[in-house]
């Protein structure tokens, strides 16, 4: 427990959510999407209630510039857990690829562990909460698991005024080459 403080402190801030029903939820962990991050999530389900999904959920705040980041999750617990649920303020969206986790804890053969990966595109000057649900295999698995996740920015959107001004600058040159092809003829 005390590894996952200092990891988590080393990635983030960390703040705790209150539970919501039987639901495990896990800490809020902030994001910078321009500058990326990674780091390691854990669940855990309680003996009594076998299979309720653990939720964990990362914070990202975007400044004066649009920006693209990607999110890969990878499982590091039992063949058999999944990322059942992925959603970006609330709503529920769809993973670009996603391998599911397939077997249970004694697995020795045929087993997967689930692997994940979103690209977002995140407007200017908004904060978004970017959840995920993880769920248990099927036998074996009543004690929770891990995942490394990582966010790479892929690069800001450009402003409309930014394209204006290389299109104002590719007019200029062809207009200048034409000048000049004139004047030689």
């Amino acid at each position: 427990m005390a590894v996952r403080k200092i990891i988590a402190a080393a990635a983030a801030a960390v703040f705790m959510l209150p539970a919501v029903a039987q639901e495990f939820t896990g800490d809020v962990i902030d994001v910078d999407p321009y500058a990326g991050g990674a780091g390691y999530i854990t669940w855990g389900w309680d003996p009594i209630y076998p299979g309720d999904p653990y939720i964990d959920t990362w914070r990202l705040v975007t400044g004066a510039q649009q920006q693209w980041v990607q999110l890969k999750l990878e499982d590091i617990g039992f063949p058999g857990d999944n990322f059942e649920v992925l959603t970006l303020n609330g709503a529920k969206i769809s993973w670009d690829s996603y391998v599911p986790g397939i077997g249970h804890r004694d697995s020795t053969t045929g087993s997967q562990r689930a692997e994940g990966q979103v690209r977002l595109l995140l407007e200017a000057n908004t904060t978004y909460t970017l959840g995920v649900t993880a769920t248990p295999c099927q036998f074996g698995c009543d004690y929770g698991g891990g995942a490394w996740y990582v966010f790479t920015p892929l690069g800001p959107v450009p402003e409309p005024s930014t394209y204006a001004l290389m299109l104002g600058g590719v007019v200029a040159l062809l207009a200048r080459r034409r000048a000049q092809g004139r004047q030689r003829a």
